[in-house]
C-alpha cells in the first residue's frame, strides 16, 4: 500500500529506464525506437488500464523510476 492505494511494483536489476523516458513518462507513445524495437504501446495501455480504476475522485496511474531495490528500473501501477 502507498498513500492509500494498492501499489504493484515490477523491479529489475538492469540498466534502468533511459533518462529521456523518465523525463517524458507522461508521453507514453514516444514513437518507435529502431534500436530496441520499442513502440511505447505497453506503457500506453498500462496507463489507460490504470486510469479506468477510480475511487473517491482518485484515478489509478503508473510510474517509472530507476530506484528499484534491485538497482535497475522500477515500474509501478497504483490503483485506488
Amino acid at each position: 500500500m502507498r498513500d492509500g492505494q494498492l501499489a504493484i511494483a515490477i523491479c529489475d536489476d538492469g540498466e534502468g529506464y533511459p533518462p529521456a523516458m523518465i523525463e517524458r513518462q507522461s508521453e507514453y507513445v514516444m514513437g518507435i525506437d529502431l534500436s530496441t524495437g520499442s513502440t511505447g504501446l505497453g506503457l500506453y495501455f498500462g496507463e489507460r488500464i490504470a486510469r479506468l480504476h477510480q475511487r473517491n475522485g482518485i484515478q489509478g496511474r503508473i510510474e517509472l523510476s530507476n530506484d528499484s531495490s534491485l538497482g535497475g528500473g522500477n515500474f509501478q501501477i497504483l490503483l485506488p
